[in-house]
Parts: structure tokens; sequence; C-alpha cells
């Protein structure tokens, strides 16, 4: 064991007052302003010491936690032996979060599990695993490890270990390889908001199939800093994904430049210490994109630092190079890029991604009639970047009149209820894109022209409006907030397509969309309860096979309580009827299932809730 891992385990034995797992904790509390502090260490406390006392229900789970439900939600089955594989190696394969670039969360090429069977799903198994899981489970076939052809399962933990599981044999703990878990990949720092514990790999690697490798980015500190104050680098690492290799790594750094309104150039430095690295990683053609925004340090919350949202491109073939750098907000602060995990989206000519609010002064004592009337750089905007240079920026935000107290994008930025939470997601066959806000408000977008092709629809409508509103821009607690991205699907390629989302505090929806009208409307809602923190969604079908398609979500225990259990959802994606759903141990926040083979891979992790492992999902045995 290296010398620093030793310091890093004892650093913690001392730390238990920052290791505690928080899980019911949202973005941002009730106690955030805008103000700044300098980053210096501080001096333990014997608080600081302290083991704090974990919650009543730590580590208590129910003893059918695991057993498959049926429609009503009763027991079913117990866990069943897991079938013979239903795929080949070369079989289909996820090599990036969400499933393409264009972010639709739709695999459509699942051949096994269908609307007619999956009410016969069975846990098969289970991989064991050390630390939470942000990342979303990648799958490549036909890697070729010892002359054997696998299908690769790549897991990413928070305490910067990458696993390489079988995603065809029978689960068991047995991995093909294992990587960092002697500090190879960096050592991560800890906290207790927001994300407890470890915050080593958060973000979803992507795999560069045609070069056998993976990419990620690890977050390594020095352990003889205090959780509060930690002094990080974010490192981008490339694997091998046959053998887990470490081929080489890259600590991330860059500044941005922009003019401020003197006619001054203004140079802004990344300071790695205080930001994070939750967007999944972008590989576009020979360009690998890596997305920042604030992070927690200790029980410290990220606004307390000046902070910005940040973007680098990389070149696969010369990752030594210095990248190109892009910032949100180079003469301002905030304009988080964060997207709630959900990678930055692309096409062949442009990256998309979405900027937080900004941080002009305390949200808590300015109205939102004396914040500026629109954005000072790119905060609260849906972003456009060329593919090739970065130079010319394009953005769109919402300047329509809301009330006499301000625009909505005054409003969005008052309250910290705009863009940021939801990632665009680029609809198949058009030039448009959706994407969501903290608000529950929805954007259909043009891409080329970056404006509203339609009045934002705000089709999340259970929860009480505050007097004198008509959206929910009045706080950015207890409101409808869209996470992650959208999901998108076309069940014909001449018919309508439909687009899914379940938000915080509220139900599973569903958007029609009108290809020929190019317009968007509320169509469904499933008949669940609403859930604390919203579904984690994506889906699958066999192309454009008829009544082949699987709408699937992770949700917080689905009574509604709120709990840390899980729940597992299969839903029609037509009538958002529900098909099956089995309870978890626990709920991975952000982090969706990944749906593909015959499988359906699971995260369940809480480590104060004694589960640390990615569920299997599968057909029995016949």
């Amino acid at each position: 064991m290296s010398c620093r891992w030793q310091l890093l385990l004892a650093f913690v034995i001392g730390a238990g007052a920052c290791t505690e797992y928080a899980p019911f904790a949202e973005e941002p509390d009730a106690s955030r302003g805008a103000r700044e502090q300098p980053l210096q260490p501080l001096q333990p406390t014997a608080a600081d010491a302290a083991q704090r006392t974990p919650d009543e229900d730590a580590g208590e789970e129910r003893a059918d936690a695991t057993a498959p439900r049926n429609d009503a939600g009763s027991p079913s089955a117990e866990p069943s032996s897991a079938p013979d594989s239903p795929s080949q190696p070369d079989g289909p394969e996820i090599l990036t979060q969400r499933y393409n670039n264009a972010r639709t969360g739709a695999n459509l090429d699942e051949r096994v599990l269908t609307p007619r069977n999956v009410e016969q799903l069975a846990l098969l198994g289970s991989w064991s695993i050390e630390a939470e899981i942000y990342a979303q489970v990648l799958v490549a076939s036909g890697v070729d490890i010892a002359g054997k052809k696998h299908a690769v399962a790549i897991v990413a933990t928070m305490n910067n270990t990458l696993y390489a599981f079988d995603a065809d044999a029978v689960p068991a703990d047995a991995f093909l390889w294992r990587q960092g878990l002697n500090g190879e990949l960096g050592l991560p720092a800890f906290c207790s908001r927001n994300i407890a514990g470890p915050n080593g790999i958060l973000s979803t690697p992507v795999i560069d199939k045609a070069h056998g490798h993976v990419y990620l980015v690890a977050r390594d500190c020095d352990p003889m800093f205090p959780p509060e104050m930690p002094q990080c680098e974010h490192r981008l690492f490339q694997i091998a994904l046959a053998t887990g290799e470490l081929l080489q790594s890259v600590s991330i750094k860059g500044e941005a430049r922009a003019v401020d309104a003197d006619g001054q150039v203004v140079s802004t430095r990344f300071e790695p210490s205080v930001h994070w690295n939750r967007p999944g990683l972008l590989l576009h053609g020979d360009s690998l994109v890596v997305a920042f925004g604030s992070g927690p340090a200790g029980d410290q919350h990220e606004e307390d630092y000046v902070y910005h949202g940040w973007a680098f491109r990389y070149r696969v073939d010369d990752l030594q190079a210095a990248p190109e750098v892009y910032c949100t907000t180079p003469r301002g602060r905030g304009g988080s890029v964060w997207q709630s995990g959900a990678a930055p989206a692309a096409d062949d000519d442009f990256v998309y991604l979405t900027g937080a609010n900004g941080i002009q002064m305390d949200s808590k004592i300015h109205p939102p009639d004396a914040w500026p009337t629109s954005p000072v750089d790119q905060e609260d905007s849906v972003i456009r970047l060329p593919r090739d240079a970065w130079g010319d920026v394009k953005t769109y935000w919402d300047d329509r009149n809301y009330l006499a107290a301000g625009n909505v994008f005054q409003h969005m930025e008052s309250g910290d209820n705009g863009f940021g939470s939801s990632g665009p997601m680029l609809i198949p066959d058009t030039r448009l894109l959706l994407v969501g806000t903290k608000a529950g408000l929805v954007y259909l977008i043009d891409r080329d022209a970056m404006r509203a092709v339609q009045e934002p629809l705000s089709p999340f409508t259970d929860l009480a409006l505050q007097p004198g509103h008509s959206l929910y821009l009045h706080s950015w607690w207890g409101i409808p907030m869209i996470t992650q991205a959208f999901v998108f699907y076309r069940p014909s390629p001449a018919g309508e397509g439909y687009a899914y989302a379940w938000a915080a505090n509220d139900r599973l929806r569903q958007l029609r969309f009108d290809y020929g009208a190019q317009r968007l409307e509320l169509t469904a809602t499933a008949d669940v309860p609403a859930v604390l923190g919203g579904g984690n969604l994506v889906l699958s079908a066999d192309g454009a096979a008829a009544d082949s398609g699987v709408l699937w979500a992770t949700t917080r225990a689905g009574d509604g309580t709120g709990g840390p259990e899980g729940t597992l959802w299969a839903f029609d994606p037509q009538t958002l009827k529900v098909l099956w759903r089995a309870d978890t141990p626990a709920w991975s926040k952000f982090n969706p299932p990944t749906v593909i083979r015959g499988r359906v891979f699971v995260p369940s992790t809480a480590p104060a809730y004694g589960t640390q492992q990615v569920l299997v999902y599968g057909l029995p045995k016949d």
C-alpha cells in the first residue's frame, strides 16, 4: 500500500464528521449565499474528529428489498438463477453517458427485453464495489481479453477505482480487471453536502472503442489538508479497455480571457480545488470534452467560494497538448456546468451545454429586479460551442416579462432556479434541442438560431404555486426540478416522437413531439406517486419494431416517502402504464440504469445503508 494511501486512511479515521451519508441532500440548501472565502487550511476542532451518529434507519433494509414486484407492487418471485447469456460478445454496446451524443437516453438496439416479457424479470445477482457510483455503467462489446472476447461493463466509483466486469456472465464479484485500488488514480477528498463521502470519479467516463481506450476524470486531493479546504487537482486518464493498464494522464489546467466593461482584458484561472467534473465526458470525433461546475468542500457549500463553469477540449491523439478552454463567466462568477451528470450533447458541428445561475449578489437580500436584466456572460443560458474552435459562442436565455419584479432571467438568477440542472437533448431528425430547468420549465430551442420555437411549457403541476406566481420561479426548494436530460423515443420512423421527464417532487410525464408542426405538448402522466428527487430515466427498444419499447426509471422508494431505498420501474412508453417494478436497497442519485443485451444494470450504492453494489436484472433461465 502506498504511503499516500496510508495517509488517506489515517485521515478518514479522524474525519468522521465529513463522511456521513446524507441520502436526502439536494442541490443547494437554505444557507447558500454569495459569500467569498479564500482557500486556506482550517485548524481542526474536536468536533471535526468526532464520529457523527448515523441516522436511525442506517443499515436497515427491508427483507424483500430486492424482490421483484408485480404490477400492483407486491412481492412476487425470489431472485432467480441467471440464464444462459442471451447475447454474443460482439453484440450491442453503450460507450457514452445516456447512450449517444444526442443524449436521448434511448438504446434502440435492445432485442431481448420487451413489454411482453419484462414481468418475468428477476434479480440475477450483483457486483460488489467499495464505494458509491454516480457514473453510468457503460458496456463495450467484443473486447479481446486473454484471447477470449467479452462484453465488458465499466463501473467507475467515487473512491477513484475503475472496474471491468463481464456483462454477459452470471453476475459474481469476480471482475475482469480493476484499476486504482492502491491510489493509482489519485486520492479523493471527502464532504458531507450533496454528495457525501469520497468524491473521486464523479462523472461518467467515455469509451473510445476504435482505439481500445477508456477516458475518465478523477479528483486527486492532498490528504494533508482538511476536507473543508481541500487542495486538489483533476486528472484526465487514458486506460486500456482490455487490461485496465494506465496508459497516460494529464492534470487539467487552463485559463480564460475576456474583455470587461471598461475594455480591459481580464484573465480567469481554473481553480481545481473548488470545481467538480459532474457532467459525463464527451468524445466528439478526435476531441474529448470535459466540463466542470462547482462542488462543496467538507460541510461548506459550493457558493461559499468563487467558481465558474468550464469546458476543456483535448485532442485524443495528443492529450499532453494544452487544451482549448471555455469559461461561462470570465467577467463574473457562477455559471456552473453540472447538468445533474448529463454529458454535453453534440451534433456534427457543435457542442451544447447549459450554464447555471450567476453569482452577482446575495439572493437572500436582493429582489429579482435588482439583478441584471440579461446575462453578464453566459450564466443561466443554453450554450452552443463550435466543434473545433470555441471563439464563436452562441447562447439562448429567457428574457420574457414575468412579474413587475423582473423578467424570467432575473427571477432565475435571484432564485437559483434556472438552467443548469438539466443538460440539452438533441431531438433526432430535427435541428431542435430540448432542455429543462430547476423551475420545471421545458424549452424547445432551434439549434441554428438559438431561439425558442414555442412558448416554454410548464407541465409539472402537482405542487402549489406561491401567491401571484404562474410559474415555479419563486424558490429553488420543493419545486419540480428537472434533472439530467429528457429521454426521447420515436416508435415509428414516420410517426410522432415522445419526450419523457420525471421531475423532483412530481410524477413521470410524457410530452408528444409533432414532427410536422415542430411542436411539443403534454400528453400523459403516469399514475405513480410524486417522488422526492424525481426519476432517472432511460428507454430500450428494438429499433422501430412495433411495441418493443420499455421506459425504465429508478427513483427513491416508490411509495413516495422519499426514503433511502430505491425502486426500479418499467413502463409502457406510450401509455405510461406500469409494467413491472422492484424494490432496491438504495437509490443512486442522478444515475440511471443501463439497459442492454437483455440485462438491466442498476446502481444501488449508499454506504451508510449497507449497500455498495450494481444490481443485475434479466430474464431467468427456463
